[in-house]
Formats: structure tokens, C-alpha cells, sequence
């Protein structure tokens, strides 16, 4: 499989890009977030020791009377060497009783920058008995070695646990991604290169409610649809041999039976093989539409076409036909002239189908309808005839190719299961629609529907 080409590696960088970077900015997040509260914790810690501290020295003042006694007493020793951060302690009058520097316990961040000196006043009894000048520092300025091997405890603890939920959340994601994209991928891709080998009865079995999903059901649908017309294919194709043989037969044997004598030669035997012949012609002008109509699609020409000078033409041109089926041909047309832009060769082609559908389907004493109007910004033709109609459950059906409402008729009384399908292609072609309404034994009225041109 190409490296660069497969979904898996391609999603696979994805998702470990995605996990990396998101384990790497939550440990961020969470480190600054500690260590922002561990040195407000840090902050608050130290000045409720400083208070403690000054109060203990004051009281200590208090009862000792005088600072002598406080510094060289034990007790005072302890205390002030109890909190290192004391630089200097002044009396009253400014006189240095004691002056030390950090202790060893304390370590300072980031040199003189960091070391903020604050002078507290001692009070006893309102009043100032001196000055202490201690370290007002931040934590990060000063930190003791344990607070400092807490915090790296912590990172660490962190930065493991950041580790193994990155390490699941990717071991997930690498399922998930395999069971609910990657492997339904896979099937659908064999799916496809089975379909395209020739084998239009697979199908996917994925009954999820997805784009995945979704789309598993349109390839069922195009793989149902392509069966359908493969199916119909072979069976017109098989008809049509069937066809071409049955008039080939009769030729070749009133040919064989005219040489050898056999018959001779009269009107009654000449009009029978022309019959054949014509039936013959009729097979090859439904063939030749099957192949015409597709190029006639893709090269169609945009001229103003006279609907009503059209129509008329046409209605004429069947009056002959219709009248041998005692069918009569009715032509409601508007007073101004309606014009479309569309080619004149398929607008003729669609208007002949469907009025030889009409006639074909109509039950003599019959009337065809056609009608032209304009509602809105759409011009609208209909042709309704008086036939047998089509059932409900057939009307979908209909435009197919080599579909027939009856599959027992012959091509001389049922078509060859083109005409509607042409129809249907070259009114789309043209920018419009075509729909149905039937009744069995009513009739049908086929509407034609196009965008009116804004000079129309």
C-alpha cells in the first residue's frame, strides 16, 4: 500500500499530531496552573509566619523589658534564629541589634532581582520598639528545599499521568478510528472495486445512522438501480434478437419459396415482406434512438423555438395516425406566441414520443389534449389522452429504459420501451421536467415544464 496514499497513515499522523499536541498543552496548562497556586500557597504560608513572627517578638520584648535581654537570651536566640529571612533588627533609635543573612534551608531564585526587602514596625503598648527588616520575597524567590522536591514530585506525577492518558486516548483513538471509519472505508472501497469488476449484486451490510451509513445505502441503491437495468437490458436485448428473427425468418423463406417456385410472386406474398421489412426498419429507428438521444444530449443547440407554430405542426402531422385509431387530436394554444430557447430536433423528438405514446395507449373514440400555457415564470405543455392508463405502482417505473407497462405486448403494439426514457433525458437536457398523472382506464397526462425565457 502507498505510504502517502493510505487513509490509515494519513489519519494516523493526524490523530497522534492531535493527541500529541493536546497532552503537551494540558501538561503545559497544568504545570502553570500548580505552580501559580503552589507559590500563592507558598506567599500566603509566608506571611502568616512573618505575622507569627513579629507577634512572638513583641511579646517576647514585652516581657523581657528591653532588647538586651531578648538578644542574648536563649529564648530570644531561638526565636529570631527560628526565622531566617530576618536580615536586621533595629531599637527605637535606629541602633542594628542584630544583622544575619539567609539560612541554608533557603535557596534564592533568580539573585538580588527577587530579593524585595519590607521594615515592619514593633509596637508594645502603641509604641515603636524597633524595626525588623526581613525578606518580603515572592515564592519564587525563596523556597525551601522541601517545597522544592514537593513541586518536582508533583511535575513528574503530572508529566506520568499526562503520559499514560495521552498513550490511552491514542490507543482509543486508533480503535475507533479502525472500527468506525478505516475498516467501513474498507468495505465500502471493496464494495466498490467489486461493483466496478461486474458483479452488481454486492451490497453493504451497515445499518448505522451516519455519512458512512448514508452512504453505504446509496451504493446499495445505485447497485439495485445498475441490477434493474442491466436486467432490463438483456431482456430487451434478447427480445430484439428474438425480433430480428422472426421477420429474417419469414423474408429468407418467402425468398426461398419465390426461387424454388414454390409461390408465386403477387401482391398478397410482396405485402407481407414488406411488412417484415418495415418491422425490421422500425427495430433499427428504436436503435438508432437509443444511441442518438445520448449524443443529442450532450450537443444540444439553444434557438428561440415557436412553441405555438410547433405544436400546431406537430398536431397536424398525427392527425392522419390518429384518425386511423378513430382518435381525435385537440390543439389548445394562447393567442400570443410562447417561445422557449432549446433545441428544435429534441423539443420535436419529445413532442413525437409522446404523442405516438397517446395514440398507442388510447382506446378508439379517444380524444388527445395538448395544451399550452404559461403560470409564473414557467411554460407548461400537456398532452392528455383517453387510454387505458397506468397503474400507481408502475408510474415510477415508467421512464426507465426498455421498461414496457406490459411486458406480454410486442414491439408492434407495445414499443420497444425507449420512447419514454428518451423523453424524460431531453426534457432535462433542456433545463426542464416531465411528470405524470394516470388513472388505469382514465387516462394519463404527461406535463412538460420549462423556464420561461424573460422575452417570452
Amino acid at each position: 500500500m502507498n505510504f502517502k496514499a493510505s487513509l490509515r497513515w494519513k489519519f494516523s499522523l493526524f490523530l497522534t499530531g492531535v493527541v500529541l499536541g493536546s497532552v503537551l498543552l494540558t501538561g503545559w496548562l497544568i504545570n502553570k496552573g500548580f505552580d501559580t497556586n503552589f507559590k500563592k500557597y507558598l506567599l500566603k504560608t509566608y506571611e502568616l509566619q512573618t505575622e507569627d513572627f513579629l507577634s512572638l517578638l513583641q511579646e517576647t520584648y514585652q516581657l523581657a523589658g528591653n532588647w538586651e535581654r531578648v538578644v542574648n537570651s536563649p529564648e530570644g536566640r531561638r526565636l529570631i534564629m527560628s526565622n531566617p529571612s530576618l536580615l536586621k533588627l533595629e531599637d527605637s533609635k535606629s541602633n542594628t541589634l542584630l544583622h544575619q543573612g539567609l539560612g541554608r534551608r533557603y535557596m534564592v531564585r533568580g539573585g538580588l532581582a527577587n530579593r524585595r526587602v519590607k521594615v515592619y514596625p514593633l509596637v508594645v503598648q502603641n509604641q515603636v520598639i524597633g524595626r525588623a527588616w526581613l525578606l518580603s520575597t515572592n515564592p519564587a524567590g525563596l523556597i525551601t528545599h522541601a517545597d522544592l522536591a514537593f513541586q518536582q514530585s508533583v511535575n513528574r506525577m503530572i508529566i506520568f499521568s499526562i503520559i499514560i492518558l495521552g498513550v490511552i486516548a491514542l490507543g482509543l483513538g486508533f480503535w475507533g478510528a479502525n472500527y468506525l471509519i478505516i475498516n467501513r472505508l474498507g468495505r465500502l472501497k471493496q464494495a466498490f472495486a467489486t461493483l466496478a469488476a461486474g458483479d452488481l449484486k454486492v451490497r453493504i451490510k451497515d445499518s448505522s445512522q451516519d455519512e458512512l451509513g448514508e452512504l453505504a445505502t446509496d451504493f446499495n441503491t445505485t447497485a439495485e438501480n445498475l441490477l434493474h437495468l442491466e436486467e432490463l437490458k438483456k431482456s430487451y436485448l434478447s427480445e430484439t434478437a428474438h425480433e430480428l428473427r422472426t421477420p429474417l425468418t419469414t423474408i429468407r423463406s418467402h425468398l426461398e419459396a419465390f426461387q424454388d417456385g414454390i409461390i408465386t410472386p403477387n401482391q398478397e406474398s410482396l405485402s407481407l415482406v414488406m411488412e417484415e421489412v418495415m418491422n425490421l426498419t422500425s427495430l433499427l429507428n428504436d436503435l438508432q434512438d437509443l444511441t442518438s438521444s445520448t449524443g443529442l444530449c450532450k450537443n444540444l443547440r439553444s434557438l428561440p423555438l415557436d412553441l405555438n407554430l410547433i405544436l400546431a405542426n406537430l398536431a397536424e402531422k398525427f392527425r392522419p395516425l390518429a384518425a386511423e385509431h378513430e382518435l381525435t387530436i385537440i390543439v389548445e394554444l394562447p393567442t400570443i406566441p410562447f417561445y422557449l430557447k432549446g433545441d428544435p430536433e429534441a423539443f420535436t423528438k419529445i413532442i413525437n414520443n409522446l404523442l405516438s405514446n397517446a395514440i398507442k395507449f388510447s382506446v378508439p373514440g379517444g380524444k388527445i389534449i395538448i395544451i399550452l400555457q404559461k403560470e409564473a415564470s414557467q411554460i407548461k405543455i400537456s398532452i392528455a389522452d383517453q387510454g387505458i392508463g397506468v397503474q400507481p405502482e408502475e408510474i415510477p417505473k415508467i421512464f426507465e429504459r426498455f421498461y414496457r407497462i406490459d411486458p406480454s405486448r410486442s414491439r408492434r403494439t407495445g414499443g420497444s420501451g425507449l420512447g419514454l426514457s428518451i423523453v424524460k433525458e431531453l426534457t432535462e437536457a433542456m433545463g426542464g421536467t416531465v411528470k405524470v398523472e394516470s388513472r388505469p382506464e382514465a387516462g394519463s397526462i404527461f406535463t412538460l415544464t420549462f423556464p420561461a425565457p424573460p422575452s417570452s
